[in-house]
């Protein structure tokens, strides 16, 4: 029960978190397509190295650009399935303008994404922490073509209880639009 309650208050708050930016004021919105080329896993207490395709996933973020900042907030849902099965995660991160002439952006986020993994016969907490390059190329002054590439470390620490294979370690490939 208490479990229960925790999961459902993280919900709450996720879902909160991804309306906090509202649609008047978000400048930018993004729709992706992910893979995941995997680069290890956590196998009980012991990091095993092994490289392959691992997954992929579909997202939607919103980024709040601060007045006469480079620096962005970012918060978005993404669902997306690697070695241990499906997930849906509710993102928070910032976003760093890096680069930016007529054509071409180049920036840096990092993101803390908090939500679920869609286990039977109960969901169970799921965590990741993303850091990676994102370039958009303008194809007019509202749209742009996104790319994305990092680091994505997720973890379930509830299901180490029921399985070996808890924690993975990804290399995040990321393709969509942005439209401003």
């Amino acid at each position: 029960m208490v479990r229960q309650l925790r999961l459902g208050r993280l919900v709450v708050i996720s879902i909160f978190s991804f309306f906090l930016v509202s649609p008047l004021l978000s400048q930018e919105m993004a729709i992706t397509v992910k893979t995941m080329v995997g680069m290890g896993y956590q196998l009980d207490d012991q990091l095993i190295y092994d490289p392959g395709m691992n997954g992929g996933g579909i997202g939607i973020e919103r980024i709040h650009r601060f007045s006469s900042s480079r620096m962005g907030l970012l918060t978005g849902a993404e669902y997306n399935f690697n070695g241990w099965g499906s997930h849906a995660y509710f993102t928070n991160g910032l976003n760093y303008t890096i680069l930016r002439n007529r054509f071409f952006d180049l920036m840096a986020q990092g993101l803390l994404m908090n939500g679920v993994v869609l286990l039977k016969p109960k969901p169970a907490y799921t965590g990741a922490i993303e850091i990676g390059l994102q370039s958009n190329f303008r194809i007019s002054q509202k749209i742009a073509l996104y790319l994305f590439t990092g680091f994505r470390y997720s973890a379930s620490p509830s299901y180490k209880k029921t399985g070996p294979i808890w924690a993975y370690s990804d290399i995040p490939i990321g393709v969509g639009i942005c439209i401003k």
